[in-house]
């Protein structure tokens, strides 16, 4: 097998990755690549694309004026969790 050669700004970001999470370069790729092989990557899109859908209701209702104060809604916070 050859080895895997990236561009020089795509290692770069590679090794700052790898340095702000605790791990080696390496350690990344090995688990980027098992996580994509392994079929994880289509939860994360799922998980992305209903976040994505949360959002767009969320502002939908910001502009059709459905809000709540931020008082009421400390209330609402604190009665529905026993606060």
């Amino acid at each position: 097998m050859q080895p895997i050669t990236l561009s020089p700004s795509r290692q770069a970001e590679l090794e700052q990755f790898a340095q702000e999470n605790g791990q080696t370069p390496a350690e990344v790729v090995e688990n980027a690549l098992a996580a994509y092989i392994g079929g994880e990557v289509d939860e994360y899109d799922d998980d992305l694309e209903d976040s994505l859908a949360a959002i767009d209701e969320a502002l939908a209702e910001v502009e059709a004026g459905e809000t709540i104060s931020l008082e009421d809604f400390k209330r609402e916070i604190r009665r529905d969790y026993g606060l």
